[in-house]
């Protein structure tokens, strides 16, 4: 067993790999549930410890400013990442 290891080991890797750049455009988006990558009104309640009313202008706030940065947005949900940036996270 400790020779097949060995051999395993020793063996380069192809040069391909080495220089291998990460992938950009539409292949390079990875696909995440929608409970992943977006926060809905009742997460963020969870979240700000506040009433849905709070939450749901707190998610159009921050779809506002991404719709001005250029962004799609969807009612009722907003950007993980964006929504804590606007929170202070």
């Amino acid at each position: 067993m400790q020779k097949k290891e060995k051999a395993a080991a020793s063996v380069p890797a192809p040069a391909a790999a080495k220089n291998q750049k990460p992938a950009q455009g539409i292949d390079s988006i990875s696909i995440l549930p929608d409970n992943v990558r977006f926060v809905t009104a009742e997460e963020a309640m969870k979240i700000l410890c506040c009433s849905r009313n709070v939450a749901n202008r707190c998610i159009h706030e921050v779809n506002e400013r991404l719709r001005a940065a250029g962004c799609f947005t969807m009612q009722g949900r907003c950007n993980r990442q964006a929504f804590y940036k606007y929170i202070g996270y």
